[in-house]
């Protein structure tokens, strides 16, 4: 499994450099050479890797954005359970 990994330095504003990216990336298996589907919850902090490695002339790269909240909602929502802890709130 691929650990997790801030996009965002202490900086506000500002991305990691993408040489940083891609040397912690590479460990992982995340290389140029394929393909790479990123998500996340909802789809846009995943947008932020999509567009790291789009910068850096990565071709086939895809961003799920729906993410995982799409995916929990599918035709299998039955095995994919999202609990409404407060389902009075609007």
């Amino acid at each position: 499994m691929t650990k997790a990994i801030s996009l965002a330095p202490w900086h506000p504003g500002t991305l990691r450099a993408l040489a940083y990216l891609a040397d912690i990336w590479a460990p992982q298996g995340i290389t140029k050479d394929k393909e790479v589907s990123f998500y996340c919850g909802t789809g846009w902090r995943s947008s932020l890797a999509w567009l790291a490695a789009y910068v850096m002339g990565w071709e086939r790269i895809k961003n799920y954005d729906g993410s995982w909240y799409y995916w929990s909602m599918g035709p299998e929502k039955a095995l994919n359970p999202v609990i409404d802890e407060y389902p009075n709130l609007p």
